[in-house]
């Protein structure tokens, strides 16, 4: 832990801040000056990670908190939620901020320990319900029995479009036991084979050559 937050810690008001934090409970803090607010809950998130949430007035304050809170908690996962396209002339864009969207979802539900920043705009927009969230769900393991036909269903139900090439997140192709899938929230897309109704492999494919 970083020097100034183990001095910080120290604190009996930051204690009971900490105290808090870890517990879930709603509070509220006043009288603390920017740099504190910072510090408080650098404090706080070093004591005790889970995930966490910080909305500011605008995206100007998002990168002064990502500097200061990168400083002092170097090795946790800062990210920023981004806003929401409005309108999209190819509708790329909006695709891929609602795919890191759902990436960020999928971290908090799972209790991943990060600090999420956000602008009211885009903490304000409603995704999913945490129960439509897990019901837009896919799980496949290799060796493990899930049907081919279920997977390719599935994707459809969940807006995926069916293409012959996988050249943007969102498409997914079948070629006999194959199905390559471009998920909206993994970097790269997937092989996926099946043995019958057995997962039998699953590996990562090269986006310019298709190869996995």
């Amino acid at each position: 832990m970083h020097k100034i937050l183990q001095s910080i810690l120290k604190e009996e008001t930051i204690k009971d801040i900490a105290a808090n934090f870890s517990r879930h409970k709603e509070f509220l803090i006043y009288g603390l000056t920017s740099s504190q607010k910072v510090a408080t809950i650098a404090a706080a998130f070093a004591k005790n990670p889970r995930p966490t949430i910080i909305i500011t007035g605008d995206r100007e304050k998002i990168s002064a908190w990502q500097d200061d809170l990168s400083a002092l908690l170097p090795k946790t996962e800062i990210e920023e939620l981004p806003e929401l396209d409005l309108f999209s002339v190819n509708g790329t864009v909006g695709i891929e901020r609602r795919a890191r969207r759902l990436e960020l979802l999928l971290k908090i539900t799972s209790g991943q320990p990060l600090i999420i920043l956000a602008t009211a705009t885009a903490a304000v927009k409603k995704d999913f319900s945490r129960q439509d969230f897990s019901n837009f769900q896919i799980t496949l393991e290799l060796g493990k029995n899930f049907s081919q036909e279920i997977l390719i269903k599935k994707l459809v139900e969940f807006g995926y479009e069916r293409a012959d090439e996988i050249d943007a997140i969102g498409k997914f192709s079948v070629r006999g036991g194959i199905v390559d899938i471009f998920a909206i929230n993994a970097p790269k897309p997937y092989r996926v084979e099946f043995y019958g109704d057995t997962v039998d492999s699953m590996r990562e494919i090269n986006f310019e050559t298709l190869r996995s």
